[in-house]
């Protein structure tokens, strides 16, 4: 498996943008570990990051253009944590319901839980007649055929960071207009969107089915 890491700063400015810390906060901290930022940034990025106004309205902004702020990286690792945090426990699969993607009324989409991790994807099996099935046989299909919880989540981890896996960041995309947004979230013929808790991803439809060929029934 390849991690992303993140370096300390990047760290901090997630917290921020979480809402588990403060600009003013960055502030001291930023004061505080001099000697370590200045050797991981040029001096005169951290010159520019002192003189910020962590009191405006737009210093959030201003902080993450500064530290030049990559946000779907940010989003990715925050993703790969969540997935690396299950896979340490014993993942069981729970939870299945029957969902029509309201964004997208063609896909058929499963919410479910694995453990702590909350799921909405699309439907990856085939289900003969699957018109004439109540919600419950659906969803008992899934639990049939979903296979390896383990399996699901080390696949999703080992894709994330390369062409089988993107992710929507609100942050990155929010001065598009709604129609451009609506375009950019828009599943591609060849994937598969899954939520991720909060997180909205899209994964390549070979990949996970070769990946899972073994669990998937």
């Amino acid at each position: 498996m390849t991690f992303i890491k993140i370096n300390p700063y990047e760290e901090k400015f997630l917290t921020i943008i979480n809402g588990e810390s403060s600009l003013e906060k960055f502030e001291n901290w930023l004061y505080k570990n001099e000697m370590m930022l200045k050797s991981q940034m040029p001096n005169e990025i951290y010159n520019e990051l002192l003189l910020l106004n962590y009191k405006s309205k737009e210093s959030k902004y201003d902080l993450a253009k500064t530290l030049d702020i990559d946000y779907e990286r940010l989003e990715l690792y925050e993703i790969q944590q969540l997935l690396k945090n299950e896979l340490e426990k014993e993942p069981i699969l729970k939870s299945v319901n029957y969902e029509i993607d309201v964004y997208e009324l063609a896909f058929i989409s499963f919410d479910f839980e694995i453990g702590n991790l909350k799921f909405r994807m699309h439907n990856p099996f085939k289900m003969d007649k699957f018109p004439k099935l109540t919600d419950t046989e659906r969803e008992n299909r899934l639990l049939e055929n979903f296979g390896s919880c383990k399996q699901f989540l080390i696949s999703l981890i080992d894709s994330i960071g390369t062409d089988n896996f993107r992710v929507y960041n609100y942050k990155k995309h929010e001065q598009y207009d709604n129609m451009t947004a609506t375009k950019i979230m828009q599943t591609k013929e060849n994937e598969y969107k899954i939520l991720i808790n909060r997180h909205y991803g899209y994964i390549n439809k070979e990949y996970i089915k070769q990946k899972m060929k073994n669990a998937w029934l």
